[in-house]
């Protein structure tokens, strides 16, 4: 860049400038497996605290935009005091013991945001 003044005779001055483009938060977050149903298969008798399984997503902006956080809620009846997810990690964790004999299925929609 340079800059010239107004006077007789006109002295100028010069400095390189660099202009660095910032990372726009302009990309959605998705799972790893598509969005799509993730089916999985735990034995009864599990450990509180244990991790029943992980979601995952990519988000393809750079730096904090890339940043995700989870969270789940039951669906179709599952009760909420279940389960809870890891937010900073996707980790699906049991908080109580499960037990085939007194509910078979357990349902959630998962959700994940840019923090």
């Amino acid at each position: 860049m340079t800059c010239v003044d107004l006077g007789s005779p006109s002295l100028t001055g010069g400095t390189d400038v660099e202009v660095y483009i910032l990372d726009e938060n302009d990309h959605d977050p998705v799972f790893v497996d598509g969005g799509t149903v993730k089916v999985v298969r735990q034995a009864e008798g599990n450990l509180v605290g244990a991790v029943i399984t992980r979601v995952t997503a990519t988000d393809h902006d750079e730096g904090p935009n890339a940043r995700l956080s989870y969270s789940i809620r039951p669906v179709d009846g599952t009760p909420d005091n279940v389960m809870e997810v890891v937010a900073e990690s996707g980790d699906v964790v049991a908080r109580r013991q499960l037990d085939y004999e007194s509910r078979r299925e357990y349902r959630y929609c998962h959700h994940t945001r840019n923090t």
